[in-house]
């Protein structure tokens, strides 16, 4: 299931969002879905169609574009420092976070600078504790200098399978990849939704998982191994009531092991089908054994 988590989605001043919380996350990974923590930040100077070209309104929050040089590593890792802290307080510490760079178009010194950028996303984000990802296209692939721990190539063909990603060390990516091979109409029909604060219709695209997501592991309940008494013997066999007796006997769990044994001396009480002490172990016996079929002294 995924989860646009970048600073549009994780809040912000201007453009808040209620919807996504500590409390949705732990109540939607907790039913065993996966999300995939998205960062949308800076973009390429290359792109000059995204995001602010085409959506104004929505992305004034966003920087123009990543910068040149040295400066452009930090800006990376300031990134990095901000989806880090957002992704802890949403309770996805140590989570894998996806940045989102889209595609653009190479001139100058662009793809050099974004090299640069994604460089200090991924260190600032291991130095964090956290896994970095990186979503791009396969035109921009060769710029990474510094490898994530997980790639989510946009390749829209079509192809639902996770290794056809349009890059040629597609193999060396195996379980740590994620193919986005459909959005809109290109090349097949996404699934479509309604934003339920603008009423508008968003279009889901469509990914075929082999990498890291975030989930929380669901423990099942375990049940403690029956126990079964072995070798149980009262001597003498009978006798009045308040004499004494010797009960042996030995506990073992199903798988065999022996849980302990003893021989105690108890008093018969009243009823000779009812054996009473004060002895821990043999009261844990009673109630162990019948619980499990097996013997009551």
């Amino acid at each position: 299931m995924p989860a646009g988590t970048g600073r549009k989605w994780f809040s912000t001043k201007s453009d808040p969002n209620t919807h996504l919380n500590s409390g949705w996350v732990s109540h939607v990974s907790g039913e065993g879905w996966g999300i995939m923590p998205l960062w949308v930040g800076p973009q390429s100077p290359c792109n000059t169609d995204y995001p602010k070209a085409s959506y104004p309104d929505k992305y004034n929050w966003l920087p123009d574009v990543i910068p040149t040089g040295k400066t452009a590593a930090d800006l990376g890792a300031s990134e990095a420092d901000l989806a880090a802290d957002r992704a802890t307080s949403l309770g996805m510490g140590s989570s894998i976070i996806y940045y989102d760079i889209e595609n653009y178009s190479e001139s100058g010194s662009c793809g050099s600078d974004v090299g640069k950028f994604l460089s200090g996303w991924v260190s600032e984000l291991h130095l964090k504790g956290f896994q970095a990802g990186v979503y791009i296209s396969p035109g921009n692939y060769a710029d990474m200098t510094t490898p994530p721990d997980a790639i989510w190539v946009s390749y829209r063909d079509g192809n639902s399978s996770a290794s056809d990603l349009g890059i040629a060390t597609s193999t060396n990516w195996s379980g740590k990849r994620i193919h986005q091979y459909c959005f809109g109409s290109k090349p097949c029909a996404a699934t479509t939704i309604t934003d339920v604060d603008t009423q508008e219709n968003i279009s889901i695209d469509l990914d075929a998982e082999d990498g890291p997501v975030f989930s929380t592991t669901v423990t099942a309940a375990t049940t403690p191994p029956d126990l079964i008494t072995q070798g149980l013997s009262v001597s003498p066999i009978s006798g009045q009531a308040g004499s004494s007796v010797t009960v042996s006997f030995t506990i073992k769990n199903q798988g065999g092991s022996t849980a302990a044994a003893s021989t105690t001396n108890v008093r018969l009480a009243a009823s000779s089908s009812t054996v009473t002490t004060s002895d821990p172990l043999l009261i844990s016996l009673n109630t162990q054994s019948i619980a499990a079929g097996g013997r009551r002294p």
